[in-house]
This record gives structure tokens, C-alpha cells and sequence, in this order.
């Protein structure tokens, strides 16, 4: 009999060991799909408002361009966002302030590679055709499409001179490289000379 006591002290603690580690399972389990869920839906929150900062981009540049069809026709209704016309008391013609509106948008100068890229960011960062569904083959299309956007929209920056420099979070990005003074020719790096 005093055997049976004994055991079951010396067992004491692995029983208390199994009982914790089947309430950290159970609690890690249901914590860890809440926190997943929560971090799944912030990056997509996030990946969303940078295609969107891109399409809004994408939109004024071939407004800048003079295009009177802003949206490339891809068979589909545009969506509500670019269907919409925004009338306020400042927009209204004969009003002589200077806020920006559709007359006071500056021109960029006539380019043909600059349209073309433009049109193609244009598609790239069209809502209507970006996939919102969960899958890995789904995300990965859209991780795809989001990388050729931004691409797209440093060469467009580049070409009108202004620098792209927002990341995902909307903080601009440091440490860019940023063409120094000189014409840009690889011999003009580090200061050397050129020689010929």
C-alpha cells in the first residue's frame, strides 16, 4: 500500500506537466488563429491601400497626359470610385482659387513610352480585375501584380522627374539611390574622370 502512495507522488510531475502542456495547446491553438486571422487581415488591409495609392497615382498621371478615357476598356463597368464626380463649391467653374482640380492639373510633355506605361500601370492596379479571394495562388497574383506596379511606377516617376518614395506603410523610403550631381553616366562615378 505504501508503494500505490508513493508512486503517485513521484508521478506528480509529469501529471502536472502533460495537464499544462494539453491547456497550452488548447490555448495556443485558439490564440494563435485569432492572431493569425487579425495579422492576415492587416497585411491585406495594407497590400490594398498601396494599389490603391498606385491606381490613384495611375489616374492623375493620364489626366496630366489629357486622356478623356482614364480607364483602360477592359470590358468591365468602372467601379463606383472612378464612375463618381466629386462637385464641391471649390471645383466649381468661375471660382478663383488655386486648390488643384481637373483644370489646374500640369501637363506632362507628349511621350509615347510614357503613355504606354502609364496604361499598363493603369491595368495593373484596375479593382475590378484584382482577385480578392484567399488562396495562395490568388495572393501570389496579387504579390505579382503589386510588384510590377511599383516597378511601373518608379519608371514613370523617373521619367517625369519625381522621385517614388512611399512603402506599403505610407512612410517614405530612405536610402534610395538617388542620382548624384553629373549627367548620370556610370563614369561619372565617385568623382573619377573620364578618359578617352
Amino acid at each position: 500500500m505504501n508503494d500505490d502512495i508513493l508512486d503517485s507522488v513521484l508521478d506528480l510531475e509529469e501529471t502536472s506537466y502533460q495537464a499544462g502542456l494539453r491547456e497550452g495547446k488548447a490555448d495556443g491553438l485558439e490564440a494563435g488563429y485569432t492572431e493569425g486571422r487579425i495579422f492576415g487581415i492587416e497585411r491585406g488591409y495594407h497590400k490594398a491601400l498601396e494599389m490603391g495609392k498606385l491606381h490613384g497615382r495611375a489616374l492623375m498621371l493620364n489626366a496630366c497626359l489629357f486622356d478623356p478615357n482614364p480607364m483602360p476598356d477592359n470590358g468591365l463597368d468602372p467601379s463606383p470610385f472612378e464612375a463618381a464626380v466629386v462637385t464641391t463649391e471649390d471645383s466649381k467653374p468661375g471660382n478663383d482659387n488655386n486648390a488643384p482640380g481637373p483644370s489646374n492639373l500640369p501637363t506632362l510633355p507628349e511621350n509615347s513610352r510614357l503613355k504606354k506605361h502609364v496604361e499598363t500601370l493603369l491595368k495593373l492596379t484596375d479593382p475590378q480585375t484584382l482577385s480578392e479571394e484567399n488562396t495562395d495562388e490568388a495572393v501570389e497574383a496579387f504579390d505579382d501584380r503589386m510588384k510590377k506596379a511599383v516597378a511601373k511606377a518608379k519608371i514613370i516617376d523617373r521619367m517625369i522627374a519625381e522621385p517614388y518614395n512611399m512603402s506599403v506603410s505610407g512612410d517614405p523610403i530612405e536610402n534610395e539611390s538617388q542620382p548624384t550631381a553629373g549627367s548620370g553616366n556610370i563614369e561619372e562615378l565617385n568623382n573619377a574622370a573620364v578618359r578617352y
